[in-house]
């Protein structure tokens, strides 16, 4: 295949439904940017825009410190085919014209994943600097051979092999990630991603091939666990992660984990502090972590922010625009109570609008009540970032925001902040010790449906109950979550 770049397009094709069309590009930059050697963030908000070939949707993802790729598909069309994939790697991501251009017709998601691979692997050709990765075990890229009793099936260690490849599959998500979890990315991959020589299998299967490889290798699934099934006067162990005695209904593949909304939130974040976007609303259930990945993305991007809890006033909402007015800076408005009141409904808009120019308009008889009063401008060309977190639910959120923003709403059930809990336990109250944060998890689990809500806050408060060492503590714990 050759590579002409410029004035001429590499042809390439690809569709997708429209409602996966954003996971299947975020899966297929995870396993190019497995292949390459570093990680394309995906956006999750396409950008429309138009060219002398008609009016297109675009969804940009970054790499590097500079680069960034754009996959298009035409505004109307509602099969949403990929019909181009933009790159810059030299010029200003967005802004200048692509460094080159592959017109995407007749070859399939695979080839289209080798195609874009090549052409990011011509180092030669493209300087620039890329962001290193921190080394992780990718043993399997040499035998992911479980041995299972009986005949082992190469068509099925094959796929399972591939799939490990292209999705990284470590021996951390081995180990912290519930086998049915597992189950729904392999058919996601099968589905989506992999070639027709490839086996599909059921969950048992998969199952079984898993947790003989874990033993094989000395590994073990937190999840996992045995269970006595009683029927009559006979019982029967098995080896399961399911919740409770019942098998536990799965949901769609497509849907989000915790993990993968804490990713979610850090992607989006990045598309603030990158300039791809000027705000960001993520909502939702308290206590899942929010604050903290925002801060630390933040922290990692080289940004200053400045966290607000409460405004009060018009005034106060001017300092802070005047005193953040600067494309490095973010405001975050954390759980700020009167951020939604109408009286600053107006400008709030316009600080988030997504126009290159953001004039905000405050009174002219405001500048008597600023104490820097001669450098005050009732027009106010904005130039920050804003970042709004909220517990309240996105229905509940001004649609005037929604409409401006990447808007994310985080929910989790609660035996999936359950799961969280679990993978993180040892940095949750680090001083306590690991078997009596274990047990208190393990009798919240088995409240099962008596539980209302569960969050890290919630189970610190649980954990402290149980360092009481009263008779009662389970008592309390049912008390604080019912």
């Amino acid at each position: 295949m050759s590579y002409i770049y410029e004035s001429k397009f590499i042809k390439i094709e690809e569709s997708f439904l429209r409602k996966d069309i954003l996971h299947a590009i975020q899966l297929t930059n995870k396993i190019v940017g497995r292949r390459v050697g570093f990680k394309i963030y995906s956006s999750y908000l396409p950008i429309e825009f138009i060219n002398n070939q008609g009016r297109f949707s675009g969804l940009i993802c970054l790499f590097g410190s500079k680069g960034c790729i754009r996959y298009n598909w035409k505004l109307n069309d509602t099969s949403a085919e990929i019909v181009s994939i933009d790159f810059w790697i030299k010029s200003k991501c967005g802004v200048t014209k692509p460094d080159y251009t592959l017109e995407t017709q007749g070859i399939n998601i695979v080839k289209l994943i080798d195609t874009i691979t090549s052409v990011l692997k011509r180092e030669g050709e493209f300087e620039f600097q890329i962001i290193q990765e921190s080394k992780k075990d990718y043993k399997y890229n040499e035998d992911f051979i479980p041995k299972a009793k009986g005949q082992v099936s190469k068509k099925i260690t094959d796929a399972l092999k591939q799939w490990a490849l292209d999705t990284n599959v470590t021996d951390d998500k081995l180990q912290n990630t519930r086998i049915s979890y597992l189950y729904k990315d392999f058919q996601f991959w099968f589905m989506e991603l992999s070639s027709p020589e490839f086996e599909s299998m059921s969950e048992i299967t998969f199952r079984n091939y898993i947790l003989n490889f874990l033993k094989e290798r000395g590994l073990n699934n937190i999840y996992v666990r045995s269970l006595i099934l009683k029927t009559g006067n006979k019982e029967k162990i098995i080896i399961t992660d399911k919740a409770s005695d019942v098998a536990y209904q799965d949901i769609s593949h497509l849907k989000m984990n915790v993990s993968d909304l804490k990713d979610f939130i850090g992607d989006s974040v990045r598309a603030v502090t990158r300039g791809y976007q000027n705000s960001l609303i993520v909502a939702g259930k308290a206590g899942i972590g929010k604050t903290t990945i925002t801060q630390q993305v933040l922290k990692d991007e080289g940004m200053q922010f400045y966290v607000v809890s409460q405004i009060r006033n018009i005034s106060v909402l001017y300092n802070l625009f005047i005193h953040n007015n600067d494309p490095k800076k973010v405001i975050v408005f954390d759980d700020t109570t009167d951020l939604f009141d109408k009286k600053f409904s107006g400008y709030l808009s316009a600080a988030l609008d997504d126009k290159k120019d953001r004039i905000i308009n405050f009174p002219s008889e405001l500048g008597k009540d600023i104490a820097d009063f001669a450098k005050y401008g009732p027009n106010l060309n904005f130039q920050g970032k804003i970042i709004i977190l909220t517990n309240a639910p996105k229905n509940k959120i001004p649609q005037f925001l929604k409409s401006r923003s990447i808007t994310i709403e985080v929910q989790a059930t609660n035996m999936e902040m359950a799961d969280e809990i679990r993978k993180n336990l040892v940095d949750v109250l680090p001083e306590v010790e690991m078997e009596k944060k274990i047990e208190v998890l393990d009798f919240i689990e088995k409240l099962g449906k008596e539980i209302s809500s569960l969050d890290y806050r919630q189970f610190k408060l649980c954990v402290v109950f149980r360092l009481t060492n009263s008779p009662e503590w389970k008592k309390r714990v049912y008390a604080l979550l019912k």
